[in-house]
């Protein structure tokens, strides 16, 4: 069915293309632009979604506007053009946009025309403000669905031939391409979107990592990429989020704006606790440095310190600063390991046992079964008596589920460097990236935060004690915060380690491991030093939180490992970096290796660089509980089972797959076979 009428203005330009126009969807005069490129066979007008966003943008009062690109390469012209001319076009367009005042063009490929996109990140000369990918598609991988292998080693093979005949602009035969290509193709153009390796190969999921990185790190704009749910265009073999995280991967900036620097040092680490600056005044808060205030005084003057206790107002009320409730002494270690804090951990490991029992003879799921296990403990020291039963509770393994599968890192990347544009689009972004809804999470610690006599260690009972400063809203706020923290960190640093034990390349530490804890009955874990060197190592190569972790550079700068710095200047680390960069530390950093952490040379230096729960006053208040949480676990584990990897599961499934925060198993499952210890002997 047609479209209603619409209107547009036509905008003639300059440009390599004899008389070139763009058609201008929405208010004219708007301050920004989308350009859109369609795909093969596509112009103005052809792809009906360009009139919806349009249509959004006005209604919305946004101040964008959608323009529509005619190129030597629209319509049925593709098949003897290419991406050099196509971006020669589109620099045309962009060139006079800026002329005539646009502030901000973003290019919005869709199908093919995201290869025009990835093609114009070699030119700088006219450069734009974003990039978005809609239906990304490998034109070569396609293909493969409406053609035989025999005819396209055809079509191949002689247009490898025309091209070393310098006939790479002549015509394909009809009968040496597939027939939904109606129109002419020029061997150039077949060789370019069917040959491995063509001009158009950008998005295959066969391709070299080392062209991938190549090309993802090209963009020094923010970029989108949408894959479309049931496109019919990638075929069932591919797996489309494992290219969404490979490109994430390669794509620097995933994680930083532009004004950051990304240092992994030694000597960046010992200033990290210069990191915070007070909105007030700007300069370095006291809070910011946490136990490191001493050392960190001798290289900042008195002068630029902050002294200001702001508070934050929101709709008319007033809350104290982020981070001022008074709560480390409930997750001290001390209180951690209280008998009963500690027992609590204790049943949940063995409700954890249970599943592994019952498991016997068949796989296990450990992915699931470890996030509730985290749930059930960090809700223990947040609400008890009132936590969670994920392991033996399906309605709350399901709450936790909720909370745990997060998928709106692309949802959040767009509204946080385009807020306009991510309010214009909220529609159709919900359809590839929906943002993070978690009603049954909030429904719980809203009903649990309520209840008037929590355990004397939990944090609810401390919130309590801060009743005057804080209302319902703000502890349930607080308690939902330390709950999602509590789940993915714990469960997937779990999950990755099992893993890596359960492989025959680690299976001498699961048996040093297991003599460990056969020699050594009834003995406290933080006695047992392979247990903790086993941990230990599972968080540098498998930080629970890889990401990078920004800080602000105070007033007047600093200089850090040697560089100075200037003020204001967002400055990070990754745990995931330094755990591998400083390979004087730990030689052969790939390498899981627990030995290395039984060796009293360089002992200091390890854990200086140990960065799994960062550092300072920033660093996860957490951490003691989420230690005693892993060690009760793997000491429970390896005292009664080895662990060996399902058949089914492969290493690409268990590759790590970055996420808003924490980093899981790309394929959101790990199957292991847990094997009773005297079954083993026998």
């Amino acid at each position: 069915m047609a479209p209603e009428p619409f209107s547009c203005t036509v905008h003639p330009y300059d440009s390599p293309t004899s008389n070139s126009a763009a058609y201008e969807i929405g208010p004219s005069g708007a301050s920004n632009a989308i350009l859109f490129i369609g795909g093969l066979g596509d112009g103005p007008h052809t792809v009906l979604y360009t009139l919806s966003i349009a249509r959004h943008l006005e209604k919305t009062e946004q101040d964008w506007s959608v323009f529509e690109i005619r190129m030597r390469s629209s319509f049925t012209a593709f098949g003897y053009s290419s991406l050099k001319n196509d971006v020669e076009d589109i620099s045309a367009l962009v060139r006079y946009l800026r002329s005539i005042g646009k502030k901000k063009i973003v290019l919005m490929g869709h199908s093919t025309g995201c290869q025009d996109c990835m093609e114009y990140t070699k030119h700088k000369d006219d450069p734009v403000d974003g990039f978005i990918l809609q239906g990304p598609a490998s034109d070569r991988q396609s293909i493969v669905d409406f053609v035989s292998p025999e005819l396209l080693k055809k079509g191949l093979d002689l247009a490898e031939k025309m091209l070393s005949k310098g006939m790479g602009d002549e015509a394909m035969p009809k009968d040496h391409v597939p027939s939904l290509f109606s129109d002419p193709v020029t061997a150039y153009r077949w060789h370019s979107l069917a040959a491995k390796g063509g001009d158009d190969d950008y998005f295959s999921s066969d391709l070299d990592e080392s062209f991938v990185s190549s090309v993802w790190n090209r963009f020094d704009q923010p970029v989108m990429a949408l894959h479309s749910a049931e496109d019919e265009f990638v075929p069932a073999s591919v797996d489309k989020q494992a290219l969404i995280d490979s490109w994430k991967k390669h794509t620097i900036l995933h994680t930083l704006p532009p004004s950051a620097l990304n240092i992994n040092s030694t000597g960046f680490i010992s200033n990290m606790c210069f990191g915070v600056t007070c909105s007030t005044c700007s300069k370095a808060t006291w809070r910011g440095c946490g136990q490191h205030i001493p050392s960190a005084l001798s290289g900042v003057p008195e002068d630029q310190w902050c002294t200001c206790t702001p508070r934050v107002t929101v709709n008319g009320k007033e809350y104290p600063p982020a981070g001022s409730v008074s709560i480390p002494d409930r997750y001290a270690n001390s209180n951690v390991l209280r008998p009963v804090p500690m027992s609590g951990i204790q049943e949940r490991s063995l409700n954890f046992i249970k599943r592994c029992e019952d498991s016997v003879g068949k796989s296990h799921d450990i992915f699931m079964s470890l996030h509730s296990y985290a749930c059930d403990c960090v809700t223990h020291h947040l609400f008890h008596p009132y936590g969670t039963n994920c392991l033996q509770d399906k309605a709350d393994e399901d709450m936790m589920h909720e909370v745990a599968v997060d998928d709106s890192l692309q949802n959040r990347l767009v509204q946080h460097y385009s807020p306009v544009l991510h309010k214009a689009l909220s529609g159709v972004l919900y359809a590839f990236a929906k943002p993070r809804e978690t009603p049954l999470a909030d429904n719980f610690v809203m009903e649990s935060s309520r209840q008037p006599d929590p355990a004397q260690f939990t944090l609810l009972s401390r919130l309590h004690e801060k009743s005057s400063d804080l209302d319902q809203t703000d502890k349930a706020g607080e308690c939902l915060d330390h709950m999602a923290a509590g789940i993915d960190t714990t469960g997937d640093g779990l999950c990755f380690l099992m893993w890596e034990l359960s492989q025959p390349r680690s299976m001498r530490f699961q048996q040093k491991l297991q003599r460990e804890l056969r020699d050594n009955p009834g003995v406290s874990f933080d006695k047992l030093p392979f247990l903790d060197a086993v941990i230990q190592e599972g968080l540098r190569c498998f930080p629970a939180i890889p990401m990078s972790l920004p800080r602000y550079v105070p007033q007047g700068g600093r200089t850090i490992d040697g560089h100075f710095t200037p003020g204001k200047t967002i400055v990070s680390c990754q745990a995931f970096s330094v755990h591998r960069i400083n390979s004087d530390v730990f030689p052969q950093p790939d390498l899981f290796d627990p030995d290395r952490w039984m060796e009293p040379i360089g002992d200091a230096e390890r854990k200086r660089l140990m960065f799994a729960f960062a550092n300072g006053g920033r660093g996860c208040v957490g951490k003691h509980l989420a230690l005693a949480e892993m060690k009760t676990l793997l000491a429970d584990i390896y005292t009664r089972y080895t662990t060996q990897p399902d058949t089914s599961m492969t290493a690409e499934s268990m590759a790590m797959s970055d996420q808003l925060i924490s980093s899981r198993p790309h394929g959101q499952k790990c199957l292991l076979q847990f094997i009773p210890i005297a079954e083993k002997r026998e």
